[in-house]
């Protein structure tokens, strides 16, 4: 048996020697863990649970967990879309949609509020309806249409705010395909969603948890002798009124300890609303970027009309996940009851529609070989069409792409690798060095991709190249690929 500290030969058996780096692979591989081996959200998983064993206080575990699911939730959505952003962009989106609900009356949330809230008390002057189709019109308008218009204003800052940077920070701010709409919604979702799940829903659901015997010492004792004009109102108006003000002056903790809440039934509220809520928001607020993303890669003639249908669409899901209906007879705890929820149907559809748009972005991408979700895929293909690019030193000319300098040699082909963001019309090919065919002591680059490209001359001339142009190569030659430029040198 023999120990060596190297890597095995190429080719080698894999048992015909015991190395060390067998016994111990983090000597030779820790350089891939970050990258590969998850490392990132393992270590933070584990960080995360160190930080809840300490504290005994429900208030810092609701907002360390919550906050926990939604960075989870993004990072699972980030890795099946596959395309890398600046998680500096997508923490900011997040915040953005913590902004756009926060400090009421002063966010984005209020005048959307307001704006619905006063049309849906113009349809239904009585208040919430009774009704089945009632009660789902009136969460469409509030808070589905409020609540999902909120979380697109992130999407839409970021959109226009890209174009006051220059490249690369415009394609790593802006809008300019599906994916990017995805997860800047996405982001935006969980910042919303996390702020008024801990802040709002939680805590209600704390409150609606104290003993209805605790509840009603408390406004006897305490409630009623300050404020004896309550004691005319409906016991319900009174119950309501006196959750709602716990809820504003006490915190989770101290509304678990002053009123004797049950502390696993507390817990059990904060994974089911963390879980439950955030994924909700997210894939709705996803599924709307997706639409604006769509439209500014493809911008067709009427493309608009995407946007109020999607925006609908979102809405009706939020809308069915608010209606309280029970899908089958029995509202017990039973796992059938649980299962056929409304919420727990709306989540599942809702969880297609957003994968189904995922994967439709994906393959809509104009950067779909630099996918890493799908580089096996693309590396396959590439591997069956592979492109000719020369490096051969004897070439008079040569395209410099950031630090890359590649020869232009007539044969030479160029594919996604090589000049990253274009699509090809075949062959995994997006560009071509050929003689011209009206004079073959000419060279010329030709365009096979589905982009437009801009050249720009050393005396200043600039020449749109559309696909299957062909541009003579000169020296000091820019050529303005879309996502890239290169120089002819």
């Amino acid at each position: 048996m023999t120990f060596s500290n190297g890597q095995p030969k190429v080719g080698a058996p894999p048992n015909q020697t015991l190395r060390l780096s067998y016994i111990f692979p983090i000597v030779v591989q820790w350089r891939s863990l970050a990258r590969k081996g998850f490392m990132v959200p393992a270590a933070l998983t584990v960080l995360v649970a160190g930080s809840l064993a300490g504290p005994r206080n429900f208030d810092y575990v609701a907002w360390v967990f919550a906050t926990y699911c939604a960075i989870g939730f993004l990072y699972a959505l980030y890795r099946l879309c596959g395309k890398k952003r600046s998680w500096l962009v997508l923490f900011a989106s997040m915040g953005a949609g913590i902004l756009c609900i926060s400090f009421m009356p002063y966010n984005v949330f209020y005048p959307i509020h307001v704006i619905f809230t006063s049309l849906a008390e113009i349809l239904f002057p009585g208040g919430e309806p009774s009704t089945l189709f009632g009660q789902f019109l009136y969460n469409f308008i509030t808070p589905g249409l409020v609540e999902e218009g909120t979380k697109f204003i992130p999407v839409l800052l970021f959109f226009v705010i890209a174009y006051a940077f220059s490249p690369p920070w415009r394609e790593e701010i802006g809008v300019f395909e599906p994916i990017d709409g995805l997860l800047l919604g996405a982001a935006s979702g969980a910042g919303f969603a996390l702020f008024e799940t801990v802040t709002q829903y939680i805590p209600e659901q704390v409150v609606k948890s104290i003993p209805l015997q605790v509840l009603a010492r408390f406004i006897n004792v305490v409630v009623l002798p300050q404020n004896p004009r309550l004691a005319s109102r409906p016991v319900a108006e009174i119950v309501a009124a006196v959750r709602e003000w716990i809820v504003r002056n006490y915190s989770m903790q101290e509304i678990i300890d002053k009123f004797d809440v049950n502390g696993t039934s507390a817990m059990q509220v904060l994974i089911m609303r963390s879980l439950n809520d955030l994924a909700g928001h997210m894939a709705w607020a996803a599924l709307f970027g997706y639409a604006f993303g769509l439209i500014m890669m493809l911008k067709p003639k009427k493309g608009w009309i995407a946007l109020p249908v999607v925006y609908c669409l979102v809405a009706a899901l939020h809308a069915f996940w608010d209606t309280d209906i029970q899908l089958i007879a029995g509202s017990g705890p039973g796992l059938v009851a649980c299962l056929t929820q409304n919420a727990v149907i709306s989540g599942l559809f809702s969880y297609a529609l957003l994968a189904a748009a995922v994967l439709q972005a994906r393959q809509l991408s104009p950067n779909r070989t630099l996918n890493f979700a799908t580089e096996r895929l693309e590396g396959n293909q590439a591997a069956r069409v592979a492109p000719r690019v020369s490096h051969r030193n004897d070439s008079r000319y040569s395209l410099v792409i950031s630090s890359r300098s590649m020869a232009l040699v007539s044969g030479t082909r160029f594919g996604f690798q090589e000049i990253p963001g274009l699509r090809a019309f075949s062959d995994n090919v997006v560009a071509e060095v050929r003689n011209s065919p009206r004079d073959v002591s000419v060279l010329g680059i030709k365009n096979l991709s589905t982009s437009n490209w801009r050249a720009y001359t050393p005396d200043g001339q600039v020449r749109q190249l559309e696909p299957g142009r062909l541009l003579r190569v000169a020296r000091g030659v820019v050529i303005d690929f879309g996502s890239v430029r290169g120089q002819i040198q």
